[in-house]
């Protein structure tokens, strides 16, 4: 899969993300989104709140969206630092969003300057 995403100019790390010096070398800290899609069943040796907590340590700028496995592990992940949540089951991330509205929705996503970089909608 690496080769592969190479040949299509994606650039590609490959490492743990349990450990900090995988992210730091990934450039996480310069970063303006961060999205973790992996559940907590899949991550080995960290959990996304223990993810989330690293990566706000290394950048307390960036808009982290993670995976939430249960809706009550919600709260902990906002707590730690996260932007949204995008729950199990749901087809709709921002349920567990906090925004209420589908204005909230939209306008952050009109608003985040790197949203077009980072390939989402132009």
């Amino acid at each position: 899969m690496n080769q592969e995403l190479r040949r299509r100019g994606v650039r590609v790390i490959y490492g743990d993300v349990s450990q900090r010096d995988t992210l730091v070398h990934a450039g996480v800290g310069k970063a303006e989104i961060i999205i973790s899609t992996l559940p907590n069943t899949v991550l080995k040796g960290t959990n996304n709140l223990r993810l989330v907590q690293q990566l706000r340590e290394i950048n307390s700028d960036a808009q982290i969206i993670v995976h939430a496995e249960l809706f009550a592990d919600v709260p902990r992940l906002y707590a730690a630092g996260a932007a949204m949540c995008a729950c199990r089951g749901s087809s709709k991330p921002w349920l567990c969003s906090g925004w209420s509205t589908r204005r909230e929705r939209v306008n952050w996503l009109k608003n985040a300057d790197n949203w077009t970089r980072a390939g989402g909608p132009a």
